[in-house]
């Protein structure tokens, strides 16, 4: 029987995120003047993952559980942040 956590829709996702985080950053950042970008990148895609397991887990008090899925949110919000470095400028006409 598999964890509750690898149910959730969220944690699905996050997995997905992670992954496909980890190809991007081996595809578009390879070079070793991308290391500490590559490396920020890789580890706030995988804290997401890693405190939506870890918030649901039976063990943590409802605060612990709120506190841990606020962190994963932050980690997610700091990962969009370097992907919408990579966008282009927007045209403003």
């Amino acid at each position: 029987m598999l964890p509750k956590y690898k149910y959730l829709f969220t944690y699905r996702l996050a997995e997905a995120v992670y992954d496909l985080t980890v190809v991007f950053c081996q595809k578009f950042l390879p070079s070793r003047e991308n290391l500490r970008l590559r490396e920020q990148m890789v580890s706030a895609a995988r804290s997401n993952k890693q405190n939506i397991a870890e918030g649901v887990s039976e063990q943590a008090s409802l605060k612990g559980q709120i506190k841990l899925l606020g962190v994963a949110q932050a980690s997610v919000e700091e990962l969009t942040a370097d992907y919408e470095d990579f966008l282009p400028p927007s045209s403003t006409s």
